[in-house]
């Protein structure tokens, strides 16, 4: 298994929150699951870029369902 790397940036922000949410609920994390995107004012998630690239990073440490904000459009 690849080492693991540093996240950060607004691209984390949805995956933090989701993180804080479960601690706080006691709840757990399917580890299989990914998510990207950027919390706005408003609580909503926003959009992000290089959705491609998190894709292949995620199914390279055995990422099942990957989470992107609503509108994004993913085009190989």
């Amino acid at each position: 298994m690849p080492a693991p790397r540093l996240v950060g940036g607004p691209s984390a922000g949805a995956a933090l929150t989701t993180a804080l949410l479960a601690l706080f609920s006691n709840a757990t994390i399917n580890e299989s699951v990914v998510i990207t995107g950027m919390i706005m004012p408003d609580t909503l998630v926003g959009p992000v870029g290089g959705i491609p690239e998190k894709l292949e990073a995620a199914a390279s440490v055995g990422a099942k369902l990957m989470i992107i904000p609503a509108g994004r459009e993913v085009r190989r």
